[in-house]
């Protein structure tokens, strides 16, 4: 087997020695571990080094995730890579049951089902775990089976990465998506349901701002730029209308109400049927809101 693994880290000294950690306890080893720090002005370079010659550190300057995972798969020089963002965990198993996904498979891409856990690790029993569908249906609506920690479970052949141009490098908080539709519009993918990577559902981006850029950037390339079959570019409306109406929820959420309800707005005039779930948003924000542990005192 041989599989590189890259850790992009900005200011992760709190997180990057426990993710290397879980590399190094797969009961399958990789090749090598590749760190890649970009910028970082905390710890991070000595929490890394405290490995030694087990893992190779990279410092460039701050140039974004995406640009971090790309330098760090070029340098791996593997046939594989997997990629592991510094505040995620993987579980013991994941790289040995990807592996034999593959082998049976014959896969290029192989992802793992994703648990949302609290800050120190713990389960948290309002969140679900979640997997990647194959569709690109369910792709490009970027739905609830579309984790935002894809990158974290992903397992992909390097020439196939190559191929695709890696993660685009003009995106920020969205590149896991981007490069998920276009990498199913050129491989099937396999899926190891099993939830093998913990993914700190606090870290998520709460710059609703770059989220809508990103997002409203990705669709507008899916439909003009990349070879999507004829079937599924009918789906244009309403999925711009989806992305509308998951905007509208992380504004309302973060206190934007007035571009809340515009979102909102044009969600609806671009597909009507989403009517029902708009009328719903204000609740399912509420509950959830409501459903997360008392920060403590």
């Amino acid at each position: 087997m041989d599989v590189g693994i890259v850790i992009p880290a900005f200011n992760a000294a709190a997180y990057v020695g426990q993710a290397i950690e879980s590399v190094l306890a797969q009961t399958l080893p990789p090749s090598g571990i590749v760190v890649v720090d970009d910028g970082s002005v905390d710890e991070t370079a000595l929490v890394v080094k405290r490995f030694g010659c087990r893992v190779t550190y990279i410092r460039q300057e701050n140039r974004g995730v995406a640009a971090a995972r790309n330098r760090g798969a070029a340098e791996s020089r593997t046939e594989w890579v997997a990629f592991l963002d510094a505040d995620d965990v993987w579980l013991p198993r994941k790289l040995e049951r990807q592996w034999a996904l593959q082998r049976d498979s014959g896969a290029a891409a192989v992802f793992t089902s994703v648990a949302l856990v609290a800050e120190d690790l713990s389960p948290n029993p309002n969140d679900s775990v979640y997997g990647v569908k194959d569709d690109l249906e369910a792709l490009l609506l970027h739905g609830e089976s579309i984790p935002q920690a894809t990158s974290s479970t992903l397992l992909v052949r390097y020439s196939t990465f190559a191929t695709i141009g890696g993660y685009d490098e003009t995106l920020s908080a969205m590149a896991d998506w981007d490069l998920l539709i276009r990498l199913r519009l050129l491989v099937p993918f396999a899926h190891v349901v099993e939830p093998l990577v913990l993914y700190r559902r606090g870290r998520m981006s709460r710059n609703v701002r770059l989220l809508e850029h990103d997002s409203t950037r990705i669709l507008q390339k899916a439909f003009t730029s990349l070879d999507i079959p004829a079937e599924a570019r009918g789906l244009r409306r309403r999925c711009l209308a989806w992305n509308d109406l998951v905007l509208s929820g992380s504004y309302l959420h973060t206190g934007s109400y007035g571009r809340a309800v515009r979102l909102a707005v044009r969600a609806l005039l671009r597909d009507p049927l989403l009517a029902g779930r708009v009328v719903g948003l204000p609740y399912r924000v509420l509950s959830r809101l409501l459903s997360r542990p008392a920060a403590a005192s």
